[in-house]
């Protein structure tokens, strides 16, 4: 069995997220020596338990250096990492080339090239304030709020969509990728390569979507942005939002599809 997951506001918080005096915490990740991230000391030991009796995949938007200031992640414990939405697969700390070489294929597919698309969109869309992250094929926008030209926007995201890029705005962030590569063709590989019967996924965003629809089991948190967006597929929702549903999911799947022996425990 594989248990895909999303990182950021699905299983772990910043303290922006929850309240740190109602909530106990224990601290799961580091940046420039100070705590930022966190789970439930019960959503910990959950994941634990689901950590050793799954195939186990991040499945994050982050970088790979990013997602490795995660304790779990940089201590080698997820059996895969997919990062910036799908576009690279990780191993035991290596990248899968024979993914590499098909996400290279799919990009180069785009009708037009991923500078000249960064360019067009500093120069034709108001209000973005810098592009915070360049990758080889993904890139990241920070925008002003107030004055992001939402038109533009719009008219350049339905044009990039038919030459074959996605452009995504989430928050105060646009997401520049190729189309054909998400977290579901990432998972999809997966379960191939590990010729996994069931699938569960975790996710609470726009961009989980199609890793949610690859699989037999879904879960997300209540008053998330899916919530908002109603995709067209079965979904079970925590009764509590944040930090707290994320505890009640991974409670929930432990109670009801992992009562017996898995796959990873039966190849041991």
């Amino acid at each position: 069995m594989i248990f895909s997951t999303d990182l950021d506001r699905t299983l772990i918080f910043s303290k922006r997220r929850f309240d740190p005096k109602k909530v106990q915490t224990v601290p799961v990740e580091q940046r420039e020596g100070v705590d930022c991230s966190f789970m439930t000391p019960r959503a910990y030991y959950y994941f634990q338990e689901i950590m050793r009796r799954t195939v186990l995949v991040a499945n994050t938007m982050r970088g790979i250096e990013q997602a490795k200031r995660i304790r779990f992640v940089q201590e080698g414990r997820c059996d895969y990492v997919v990062t910036q939405n799908g576009l690279y697969i990780y191993r035991d700390d290596r990248p899968d080339k024979l993914y590499g070489e098909i996400v290279a294929a799919l990009a180069a597919q785009t009708q037009f090239g991923f500078d000249e698309a960064i360019d067009q969109i500093l120069h034709e869309v108001g209000g973005i304030l810098c592009m915070s992250k360049r990758y080889e094929y993904m890139a990241v926008f920070f925008t002003d709020g107030e004055r992001f030209d939402r038109r533009a926007y719009q008219q350049l995201r339905m044009y990039y969509h038919d030459c074959g890029w996605e452009l995504y705005e989430q928050g105060k962030k646009l997401y520049l990728s190729p189309l054909a590569v998400d977290k579901s063709r990432a998972l999809l590989y997966i379960r191939e390569r590990e010729q996994a019967d069931s699938v569960t996924s975790f996710g609470d965003s726009y961009f989980d979507i199609p890793m949610l629809k690859a699989s037999d089991i879904r879960y997300s948190l209540a008053g998330c942005e899916l919530q908002e967006i109603h995709p067209d597929f079965e979904i079970h929702y925590s009764d509590s939002p944040g930090i707290l549903g994320s505890q009640e999911v991974m409670e929930h799947f432990l109670n009801h599809h992992l009562q017996y022996k898995t796959e990873k425990e039966n190849r041991r």
